[in-house]
C-alpha cells in the first residue's frame, strides 16, 4: 500500500505536444541512434586506438540502452515515494507508448480514452494469455470493444476547445495510472508496465469499459489474478505433460468462465436456466468430462439425428449406467473443442436439474418456473437441452 501524503500527478511534455510534434521527436530520436550505431560499428574497425576505443565506448552505451530498453526512468523499487510523485517516470516503454496512443487518439477523434487504451493493451502476449485463462477469446473480446468504441466515437463529446480537452484527458490519464501505481506497487514490480494499466482499468468507472467488462462477467479481481499467472507461466513448463486433473492449477489456474453468447452474439441470457441446471459444455472447457470409451455408433447416431432441421430429438434408451450420460458429455466435450456439424456449432448443452426447479415449489410456482425456462431456452436459439 502506497502511503499516504504523497502527491501523484502526471506530467510528460511530449503529450502536450501536437501530434506532427511527436512525430518529429521520435523520428529524430530513431534517428540519432541510427547514427550512433552506424558510428560505433564503424570506430570499431578502425585501426587508430583513440577512435576505436571511442567506439568501444559508444559500445557501452548502446548496450546500456539495450538492456534498460523496457524500463522506465525511475524504479518503484530503488527508494522510497514521497513528496511530489511524477507517475510518468515509472512507466515502462511500452505502457507510455500505449497511453501516448490512446491520448492521441482521444484527442484527435474524441471518444473514450479508456476504451482507446483498452483495445491497445488487448493485443499485448501476457494480456492476451490472461485472457485465455478466463476463458475469454481475445478476438471476440477486441470485437467488442471496437464496437462500444464505435458508440462512443458516434455520441462524440469531443466538445469545448483543444486546450480544455487535453485537460480532461489528462486528469483521466492521471487517474488510471495512479491505480496503475498501485497495482505495481503491491506486485513489486520495478516499473509500471502494460498488465498493470490493464488491470487498473477495471477500477476506473467509464460506462463503455463497464459495458464490455459486465459482458464478459469479468469482476475486479479477476484480471490481477490471470495476469500473476500469464507472468510467471514460464515456471510451469512441465505442468502441460501432466493430466488435466493433477497439472490443471498450473495450466488452467483460473476456472472457465461460464458462457451464454455464441461468436454471432445473437443468443439471449437464461438466467432462470442457469439457476435450475448445469452447463456441460463449461464442465467440458475444463475437461472434466467428455472421456468415452466405445459406444461409437450410438454417438455417431445421436449426431445425425441432432443435425436434422426438423425435430431434432433424440431419445436415449438404457439401463442406469449403461453410458447415456457419458454419450451426453463426450457430445458437451465435442462441441467445446468445435468437432461437430454446423447444425450443433457453438451450441451449450445444457442438463437440466428437475430436483431443483422442484424443490420448495408449489405446482402454479413449479408451472411458472418450467415455462420460464421454455421460454429462455426458445429465445436464446443455442441450447441443446438435455433433461
Amino acid at each position: 500500500m502506497i502511503r499516504e501524503g504523497i502527491n501523484l500527478y502526471f506530467s510528460d511534455p511530449r503529450l502536450m505536444m501536437s501530434p506532427g510534434g511527436r512525430f518529429l521527436v521520435r523520428f529524430v530520436s530513431y534517428f540519432v541512434y541510427a547514427i550512433l550505431i552506424a558510428a560505433c560499428a564503424i570506430f570499431l574497425l578502425a585501426d587508430i586506438k583513440w577512435i576505436f576505443w571511442s567506439g568501444v565506448l559508444l559500445l557501452l552505451f548502446l548496450s546500456e540502452r539495450l538492456i534498460n530498453l523496457n524500463k522506465g526512468e525511475r524504479s518503484l523499487q530503488q527508494k522510497k515515494l514521497r513528496g511530489d510523485v511524477n507517475l510518468a517516470k515509472y512507466l515502462s516503454p511500452p505502457a507510455f507508448m500505449a497511453v501516448e496512443y490512446s491520448f492521441e487518439r482521444a484527442s484527435v477523434l474524441g471518444g473514450s480514452f479508456c476504451l482507446f487504451l483498452l483495445k491497445r493493451l488487448i493485443n499485448g502476449r501476457g494480456i492476451k494469455t490472461g485472457l485465455i485463462r478466463m476463458g475469454i477469446n481475445s478476438v471476440e473480446f477486441l470485437n467488442k470493444v471496437d464496437d462500444v468504441l464505435g458508440k462512443s466515437l458516434k455520441n462524440n463529446n469531443n466538445s469545448g476547445s483543444k486546450e480544455d480537452r487535453k485537460k480532461y484527458l489528462l486528469a483521466e490519464v492521471q487517474k488510471i495510472i495512479s491505480i496503475s501505481l498501485e497495482e505495481a506497487f503491491n506486485l513489486h514490480n520495478g516499473f509500471i508496465d502494460p498488465s498493470n494499466i490493464f488491470t487498473a482499468l477495471s477500477y476506473c468507472d467509464d460506462p463503455g469499459i463497464l459495458k464490455v467488462f459486465q459482458f464478459f462477467n469479468i469482476e475486479q479481481g479477476d484480471l490481477e489474478n490471470a495476469l500473476i499467472f500469464s507472468r510467471f507461466n514460464h515456471g510451469f513448463v512441465l505442468s502441460k505433460f501432466l493430466p488435466s486433473n493433477l497439472g490443471g492449477f498450473a495450466r488452467n489456474p483460473y476456472k472457465n468462465r461460464h458462457r451464454i453468447m455464441n461468436r454471432a452474439w445473437s443468443a439471449r441470457p437464461t438466467p432462470t436456466l442457469d439457476k435450475y441446471s448445469e452447463d456441460l459444455t463449461d464442465y467440458a472447457r475444463e475437461e472434466s468430462i467428455g472421456f468415452l470409451i466405445g459406444h461409437r455408433n450410438e454417438y455417431d447416431r445421436m449426431i445425425d439425428v441432432l443435425s436434422r432441421q426438423g425435430r431434432p430429438n433424440v431419445l436415449l434408451n438404457g439401463e442406469p449406467g449403461s453410458g447415456k450420460d457419458t454419450i451426453v458429455e463426450h457430445l458437451a466435450f465435442r462441441i467445446a473443442k468445435d468437432e461437430v456439424p454446423p447444425e450443433l456449432f457453438d451450441k451449450r448443452l445444457v442438463k437440466l436439474r428437475l430436483s431443483n426447479v422442484v424443490a420448495g415449489a408449489d405446482q402454479s410456482e413449479f408451472q411458472a418456473r418450467l415455462k420460464k425456462i421454455i421460454e429462455e431456452i426458445i429465445q436464446a436459439g443455442n441450447i441443446v437441452f438435455f433433461p
